[in-house]
């Protein structure tokens, strides 16, 4: 049957070129609404409408979006419809929002308020709520050739409220709009009676919108709290006893969400390490209640060279994926993005990035970026460039020694490893008088910090971003919020090996964000990182401790460094040198092998001549003697005589036989 259908459905489309005519205008899918505010429980019907803008239309493909937490489909039958041949039974999923028809229309038809179908909407919680096209959604001309028409989707917005309520006013002076999430995960409801008098509340919470309270009181307070909720969606009921009767019921919904979207990678494009100064940074990440609001972004330098540039207005700048990062100088840089949900919980992410000269532009993070060709993975980049030095090697062993000439040893140097018994100890103790130096702080010793913190009314800044790992060819960095905008951020960086702590002191934005960039580059090693707000004489406890590591570069002698790239580009020098050296060894010993064959050859072909005709005169000798003793008359001596010449012969001729082809083998 089903097949039947599909015959049909295409036997309309290239019947449709009997029929198609008309100036071609984009045809437009529409949704119909009986009213743009709803309440919770209540349903509502939607109209989906085709106009085929003087286009004959035989085939359309609709598909339907809704969010599935605010609305459902209650209504399963579609009722009246211009299709008339259905390719697939219509989908309705309310688990994910989605409603699909797909059909034909054998005669085609051209309208301009075309039904495809009758819908019925229940709300399920309060907030906004689009119904609109997917972009699968097509509709196919009758042309005959099924041609995909320009279509234009309209959206049909919805506003679903609670009921209005019939008990006690309520109000929340933690979440008190209802449509709005919060990130605070302790909830205060007020009430207030109507007619200003009650005896009693009957009132509960839970994740059910529709809930009426029990008829057993709860008491006569006006207030209640929450504490620790859960994410997520809740409604408070509440009914109030006055004379002996109770009253309506009233609800008030409240928005949880304390998680942070979900963790997500930036993609640089065309790569983290690139010759291109306007990469292109891409992002995505999804939360799972209050969805994702904004992201924002910022670069930072890590080469001294270049300097930080942030905006005056604010550390961080709104931005979109993808997001062109433009005019970037040569040197490393730190993107940094930070994304927001709803509810203000903020998720920040970092990527490394690189800009590199021309010369090195095939250097990326995935491997060897080949123009033309792709990228080969450094594993494997790696194994080819060993396999091949290690095929020339053995190629020019073998070539030596089938010749017989002296073979090149290759010496592998290593370089010692330090001593770090001493340090490792060192590096202990320092740790131990780290951790005395917190103390001092909590105590408010005046060797540390020579101000008074007897009082601890500020809070700490909040340390959300640090570069954890750097080389101490790159700038480090470290930024967070506070809560009070006034106060001023102390910064204390302590190297572990030494116990030096040094200080920076930063003013924060007025949003409550800080950031600092330090002006120098840090010797390599490992630091303990906190921060401290201050306020006129005031300040606050030490945040959190930070580690930061500073890796050596690759390559350092005194002052001068040698970078990854120049380190890999003296790798790759080293090794073009010596399989230039390899191939120009293997051709020369080839060479020279080839013409010492020759001339071996050449020689045992004259002995192989000479031994021919030596045998040859000697095989006449014999035969003339033969001719001799068998004129003798002594005829039982002449057979003897005979029978040893004629062995003899034969031994000489297989031994001359066999050391000449020994020879010629020995030469091939």
């Amino acid at each position: 049957m089903v097949a039947i259908k599909k015959i049909l459905l295409c036997f309309c489309i290239l019947s449709g070129g009997l029929i198609t005519g008309g100036v071609v205008h984009a045809a437009v899918l529409s949704v119909q609404i009986d009213s743009q505010e709803i309440e919770v429980g209540q349903t509502i019907s939607a109209n989906i409408f085709l106009n085929t803008q003087e286009n004959i239309i035989n085939a359309i493909d609709v598909v339907l979006r809704f969010p599935a937490d605010r609305l459902q489909v209650v209504s399963p039958s579609t009722g009246p419809s211009i299709i008339g041949i259905w390719t697939n039974q219509p989908i309705y999923d309310n688990i994910r929002g989605i409603v699909r028809f797909q059909g034909g229309i054998p005669k085609g038809i051209n309208d301009t308020k075309a039904l495809i179908s009758r819908l019925t909407f229940r709300a399920r919680s309060v907030g906004d709520a689009q119904i609109q096209f997917g972009d699968e959604s097509q509709v196919l001309l009758a042309d005959g050739k099924g041609t995909r028409d320009t279509l234009f989707k309209e959206v049909a917005s919805l506003a679903i409220s609670l009921p209005p309520p019939q008990g006690p006013l309520v109000t929340s002076s933690t979440h008190p709009d209802q449509s709005y999430w919060y990130n605070n995960s302790d909830v205060m409801f007020e009430w207030t009676p109507r007619g200003g008098r009650a005896d009693a509340f009957s009132f509960v919470l839970d994740d059910n919108p529709y809930t009426i309270p029990d008829n057993i009181s709860d008491g006569h307070n006006n207030s209640i709290r929450y504490r620790d909720l859960g994410d997520g969606i809740y409604y408070f009921h509440i009914k109030a006893l006055l004379e002996g009767k109770w009253g309506g019921v009233t609800h008030f919904a409240t928005r949880i969400d304390t998680t942070p979207p979900a963790s997500f990678p930036i993609t640089i494009n065309p790569s983290s390490r690139t010759t291109s100064q306007s990469p292109v940074a891409l992002f995505e990440t999804t939360d799972t209640y209050s969805g994702v609001g904004y992201y924002e972004i910022k670069v930072v330098p890590l080469n001294p060279e270049n300097e930080a540039k942030p905006t005056p207005s604010t550390l961080f700048i709104e931005g979109t994926s993808p997001h062109i990062i433009s005019n970037l100088n040569i040197g490393e840089y730190d993107i940094i993005v930070k994304a927001y949900d709803n509810a203000g919980n903020v998720r920040v992410e970092t990527k490394r990035m690189a800009i590199v000269a021309g010369l090195f532009k095939f250097i990326t993070d995935e491997g060897l970026e080949i123009r033309g060709f792709g990228i080969i993975p450094w594993f494997w980049a790696w194994v080819c460039i060993v396999i091949s030095l290690v095929t020339l090697v053995i190629i020019a062993i073998l070539v030596d020694r089938k010749h017989q000439l002296n073979h090149k040893n290759l010496v592998k140097k290593t370089i010692p490893d330090p001593i770090k018994n001493q340090l490792k100890e060192l590096k202990e103790y320092r740790k131990k008088y780290g951790k005395i130096i917190v103390i001092a702080l909590l105590l408010g010793m005046p060797f540390f910090s020579g101000v008074s913190v007897s009082a601890l009314s500020l809070d700490p800044p909040q340390i959300s971003i640090i570069s954890r790992e750097i080389s101490n060819r790159e700038i480090f960095y470290i930024g967070g919020t506070v809560d009070n905008p006034k106060v001023l951020v102390a910064i204390y960086l302590q190297k572990e090996e030494t116990g030096e702590t040094r200080e920076f002191t930063i003013h924060p934005e007025q949003s409550g964000q800080w950031f600092y960039r330090h002006d120098s580059l840090l010797p390599a090693g490992n630091y303990v990182l906190w921060a401290q707000s201050r306020l006129d004489e005031e300040q606050s406890p030490p945040s959190a401790q930070k580690e930061l590591t500073v890796k050596p570069v690759a390559i350092q002698l005194g002052v001068s460094r040698i970078s990854k790239e120049g380190l890999f580009a003296l790798g790759l020098g080293i090794f073009i040198a010596i399989s230039l050296g390899l191939l120009a060894f293997i051709i020369e010993r080839s060479i020279r092998g080839r013409k010492k064959k020759e001339r071996l050859r050449k020689e045992i072909k004259d002995v192989e001549e000479s031994v021919m005709r030596g045998f040859a005169v000697l095989h006449r000798d014999i035969r003339a003697e033969l001719a001799e003793i068998r004129g003798a008359k002594n005829r039982n001596e002449v057979e003897k005589r005979e029978e040893e010449i004629l062995e003899d012969l034969e031994k000489i001729k297989k031994y001359i036989v066999k050391e000449v082809w020994d020879a010629d083998e020995e030469a091939r």
